[in-house]
């Protein structure tokens, strides 16, 4: 078989008939196709090493129609199209139009674009810098009464602020995650606190170690001439004779509290409730105060003599309350009312 011949005797009814069969296929091929659209595809727009976006959340998700073979098309999801326009470099800083096109989308197989929607949109520029600041820890709440901060320190003290120029700006300093006090507080307090989170950029490191030392600022106040009361049970036959000795206490606690303390607010006392026999007894000064955060130190006297006798009632005479036989002192001097308190240590 000469096959020159078979391409040269008679081409122009050999090229028709080839003709003829691409147009058959092309035809037959475009019926074979079908075209999807697929929605809410992100954009990952590429910039300079010197450049970032400020408002990269402002970027449109896009919508793609797609055309070819429908056991292509079924492989298609959000996960396998990935549009990456890149931003040339030397670009300047401010607005900067994206323009999307055929060759910033990868598809996979056979699968052709027939249309992008949006295919532009608007995108801010700016330096991206590195630039350090100082942290600061955020306390919460109160600490306990009588305690003080007393050494403080933070590692690292400084980290690297990176992002836009102009947002960084802005951040004059770095704030911890809130440091909460309570009443559990310790003496030494050392643990690992995230970083507060600023918009648009980033920290390094992410978290620091705040490292701190609490004290107690006590301080001492002392009350003197303070009437001795003394605490009977309601339903004694015992009387008391009134106590003619002055206390002398002085208070520990927290500077703040013992300024505010009036001399009303501290009760020396002492308790012959558990006494059953009249007589002298041997009685033990106590202080009353209405801060629990204050604690009488001494006491003085630490002992006082209480005569005992029996009371004479008479048979309608209804039992009476809680008894003070000590004169009574001026309105604002001594409350109306005062519990009966734990003991106290001796002086």
């Amino acid at each position: 078989m000469n096959i020159k011949a078979f391409f040269v005797d008679d081409w122009p009814r050999k090229a028709a008939a080839v003709g003829l069969a691409l147009v058959i296929w092309y035809s037959v091929y475009r019926q074979i196709q079908e075209t999807i659209v697929i929605r809410e595809l992100p954009v990952q727009v590429s910039t300079d090493s010197k450049l970032t976006i400020i408002d990269e959340d402002q970027i449109p998700r896009i919508t793609l129609t797609v055309r070819g073979p429908k056991r292509v098309l079924n492989t298609l999801t959000s996960n396998s199209i990935r549009i990456h326009p890149m931003i040339p470099e030397s670009t300047p800083t401010g607005p900067y139009q994206v323009i999307l096109r055929d060759t910033d989308i990868d598809l996979p197989g056979r699968a052709q674009i027939m249309g992008i929607e949006p295919s532009e949109f608007t995108v801010t520029l700016d330096q991206l810098v590195t630039m350090p600041r100082s942290v600061h820890p955020i306390f919460v709440g109160d600490l306990p009464a009588g305690w003080e901060r007393k050494n403080l320190s933070i590692t690292p003290a400084r980290v690297q602020v990176i992002g836009p120029a102009s947002m960084i700006n802005d951040i004059a300093e770095v704030n911890t995650n809130a440091i909460t006090l309570d009443e559990k507080i310790p003496d030494y307090f050392s643990k690992d606190i995230p970083l507060a989170t600023y918009l648009g950029v980033r920290l390094e490191p992410e978290s620091v170690r705040v490292s701190v030392e609490y004290t107690r600022n006590d301080d001492s106040r002392t009350f003197e001439q303070l009437p001795i009361t003394i605490l009977n049970s309601p339903n004694s036959e015992l009387v008391a004779a009134p106590v003619d000795v002055l206390a002398v206490t002085t208070l520990s606690g927290p500077r703040t509290v013992l300024d505010t303390l009036r001399k009303s607010s501290v009760r020396a006392f002492v308790d012959v409730s558990s006494v059953t026999q009249p007589g002298p007894f041997q009685a033990q000064v106590r202080v009353w105060v209405t801060e629990p955060a204050c604690k009488p130190v001494t006491v003085n006297p630490g002992l006082v003599e209480v005569i005992l006798s029996r009371r004479v009632m008479s048979t309608d005479e209804q039992p009476r309350g809680l008894e003070s036989t000590t004169p009574a002192p001026a309105p604002d001097a001594v409350p109306e009312t005062v519990p009966v308190p734990a003991p106290a240590p001796q002086p």
